[in-house]
């Protein structure tokens, strides 16, 4: 959980930042000495400058039947004197999985006294039963946290191999009392802030991660020098996992009797998945890694993401459908090169291929809110394992067009003389656009109309969604895009500008302002994926009115984005459309500028009004 959050946190460069906290130093050390156990032994010292300094001096160490913390001591210093000294029943523990699981827990302390102060860590923690992957090295993870110096040791029995992905150096390599040592070892790092639409820090941040090639764990031998080996094991372990009552397979049965297709199959199939069962975020059984038998969800009615996913696949298989237990990561769509270690996966989902469509229905079984068989932003275009007998290993979930995620507003005003209006509009919303708004019609009015009505250059009244259209009914086909359309009204007592004569209207009510740094940039910028929005807003113009001024029509065309805005008047009915594409693209840090200028201008547009005249 920690580690993931790492993978997102997106950081610049930036020396001149002032620094929350300091680690003066880190060092980690990993010994195994069977491919059953191990110890990883940690010292590390951090200065906490200010508030904001706090969570890199947080100590935090995730237990469970695999783990456990066997020695911890620790001291709080000020000005050169130790103030506070830990023992190990200053620590919290909390339970992870709510006392439905195994023995999952957080350990923590969250120290606290007058800045500046150091905080001293020594701790280790044992493994048991097996040893499949060696801790995270990763020294920065914290944005203006500096490092004066980190160290990483693993130390294996001769002889044995291990992978390892460590982009930032190799490792030094050495041998001792029957051992192979590998040593990384890091200098100064300095700080680190955010900067908007970054590359990913781990293009740039040093980090370590290694496993063993061949490992047993929890009783179960298994290999991880390829994916297919992943793949392999992960099927050994899932058997037996998918047993289901025989009532529960007679009801499967029968509510599947009438289907012909393996389509209607699994549309029955998923529906009962979504009324029937929940996801509740738990570890169960080898360290999380297998699923807790389906007869467990028909008891129970939830599990996480494995579970779900195994209790899937034994419906599908008692009604006669086969499907693939595929695993993966849902923060990065391609696995580190040359490094086929399952300890980076997150996530677990189901694959069902469809003959009569020549077509593979990939299947979020952890939310069946969505639309059955719809790629959701977090798997679409991501490499994944598929666990099958024999000739499993990586595949690729097709990604979708750029050109099919956009959004379009419909807005009809009827505006009034004093500034007032009425306003009616359509949201349609296609692929990722529409994500946010899946389940929209549960959710309270007041929620609704925030998210229709955020960012919008006037304060909206009486918002009031009217009608809210979807084709979940057509999910499942090869070529569906998800898709919603919702129509509502509002009012506002503040939509034109009224001074003496004349009214100043917005040029788009609904616009979004681009948002952009003003400081020096440090790193290129990525637009990761490529989007569409049209806006098309007809105001009526109120009686006694005309047109005095538009403002001129903006065409801007970049390698990145094509921008097009314009406004004309047909009798009483002004018309302004606004269009843009984003392309994905990355551009050198040196051209931000240009990026920069290209946003203002839009922005510029974007708060332009037109001026209407009393005749």
């Amino acid at each position: 959980m920690v580690w993931a959050v790492l993978l997102l946190t997106a950081v610049q460069l930036n020396a001149q930042e002032k620094d929350h906290a300091v680690i003066r130093n880190w060092d980690i050390r990993f010994s195994m000495s069977s491919p059953q156990n191990g110890t990883c032994k940690v010292v590390k010292e951090i200065q906490v400058l200010d508030e904001d300094g706090e969570a890199a001096a947080l100590f935090l160490v995730n237990t469970d039947s695999f783990t456990s913390l066997s020695s911890f001591s620790g001291t709080i210093s000020h000005g050169g004197k130790v103030i506070s000294k830990l023992k190990k029943t200053d620590l919290v523990s909390q339970s992870l999985s709510s006392g439905l699981a195994e023995d999952e827990y957080a350990v923590y302390y969250v120290p606290s006294a007058t800045y500046p102060y150091t905080v001293r860590y020594e701790y280790s923690v044992s493994y048991r039963k097996g040893v499949a992957h060696f801790p995270v090295f990763m020294p920065v993870d914290e944005e203006r946290v500096s490092v004066d110096q980190a160290r990483y040791e693993i130390s294996v029995p001769s002889g044995t191999a291990i992978q390892y992905y460590a982009p930032y150096s190799d490792p030094e390599v050495s041998h001792a009392g029957g051992h192979d040592l590998y040593t990384w070892q890091v200098g100064h790092l300095p700080g680190f802030v955010a900067e908007h639409q970054m590359p990913s820090p781990l293009e740039f941040l040093p980090f370590v991660l290694a496993a063993p090639c061949d490992f047993t764990y929890g009783g179960s031998s298994g290999s991880q020098r390829t994916w297919q080996d992943v793949a392999r094991w992960h099927y050994d372990l899932q058997k037996g996992s998918d047993d289901l009552p025989e009532d529960f397979r007679a009801k499967v049965r029968e509510m599947t009797a009438g289907c012909t297709t393996t389509q209607e199959k699994v549309r029955v199939i998923y529906r009962y998945l979504r009324d029937n069962t929940r996801y509740v975020s738990i570890q169960y059984g080898l360290g999380g890694y297998k699923p807790f038998p389906a007869s467990t969800v028909v008891k129970t009615g939830f599990g996480d993401c494995k579970a779900l996913v195994n209790f899937m696949r034994a419906m599908l298989a008692e009604a006669g459908v086969p499907s693939d237990y595929l695993i993966l990561n849902t923060d990065r769509a391609d696995f580190f090169p040359g490094f086929s270690s399952f300890g980076q996966m997150n996530h677990v989902m189901l694959a069902v291929p469809v003959p009569e469509q020549a077509d593979t229905l990939w299947i979020e079984c952890t939310n069946p809110k969505y639309p059955l068989g719809y790629r959701h932003s977090s798997i679409a275009g991501h490499q994944v394992v598929m666990v099958r007998e024999g000739d499993g290993g990586m595949i690729r979930v097709p990604a979708y067009p750029d050109s099919l995620r956009r959004t379009s507003v419909q807005m009809r005003i009827h505006l009034h003389a004093d500034g007032s209006a009425s306003m009616t509009a359509c949201k349609d919303l296609f692929l990722s656009d529409a994500e946010p708004y899946i389940g929209f019609e549960a959710r309270k009015p007041e929620e609704q109309a925030r998210s229709l009505t955020a960012a919008m250059v006037f304060h909206p009244e009486h918002v009031r969604v009217t009608g809210i259209r979807d084709n979940f009914s057509s999910a499942g086909t090869a070529d569906f895009v998800p898709r919603i359309s919702i129509d509502y009204t509002m009012d506002t007592g503040s939509y034109a500008q009224v001074s003496s004569n004349r009214l100043f209207v917005p040029f788009n009510p609904v616009a979004q302002a681009m948002t952009f740094q003003r400081s020096e940039r440090k790193y290129d910028l990525v637009v990761r994926s490529g989007y569409a929005r049209e806006d098309v807003i007809r105001t009526e113009l109120p009686e006694g009115f005309r047109l005095e001024s538009l403002p001129a029509p903006v065409d801007l065309t970049e390698e990145w984005a094509d921008f097009h805005a314009f406004s004309s008047v047909d009798g009483q009915v002004l018309t302004t459309v606004v269009r843009y594409v984003f392309k994905p693209c990355r551009l050198p840090k040196e051209r931000y500028t240009d990026f920069r200028d290209f946003a203002r201008k839009i922005n510029r547009a974007m708060d332009t009004r037109i001026v209407l005249v009393r005749e």
